[in-house]
């Protein structure tokens, strides 16, 4: 769940990749922010925020093991949880989200910006005829 009030964002996306993709920043463990990360893929398909170990491992965070392995396109894959604070958004506009459980996994291609939690919190359309992406917050 989001500690600020939600934003309106539209996000235009690299015309090449036609990924829809946001800025995210992360927050290490002794609450200094990362730079962001504009690259974060918004993905309908994972079920939560997944970051690769690398990453959690320089932000410090604490991981746990999950119960099971994660589902990914590739088949299974070892998978931590763990929990983080992060930014979607950016220049100032900004949501910030505190202690959201979110999976680690070792070989994560990206970030991956999936259904928990800002799926739940937002109406995304995506027009890839435009190359935008827009996140509208449920009423």
């Amino acid at each position: 769940m989001p500690h600020s009030t939600l934003l309106k964002f539209t996000f235009q996306y690299d015309e090449q990749s036609m990924i829809p993709l946001i800025p995210v920043n992360f927050f290490y463990k002794d609450s200094t922010p990362t730079q962001p990360f504009q690259d974060a893929v918004l993905d309908s398909g994972a079920n939560q925020i997944t970051i690769p170990k690398a990453l959690a491992d320089i932000l410090g965070l604490k991981l746990a093991p999950r119960s099971g392995p994660a589902q990914t396109a590739a088949g299974e894959s070892q998978a931590f949880t763990a929990t983080a604070n992060f930014n979607l958004g950016r220049g100032g506009r900004v949501v910030k989200y505190t202690d959201t459980e979110i999976c680690v996994m070792e070989n994560c291609p990206a970030i991956l910006i999936g259904i928990q939690p800002v799926f739940q919190d937002y109406n995304v359309t995506i027009k890839a005829y435009k190359n935008t992406c827009i996140l509208e917050p449920k009423e």
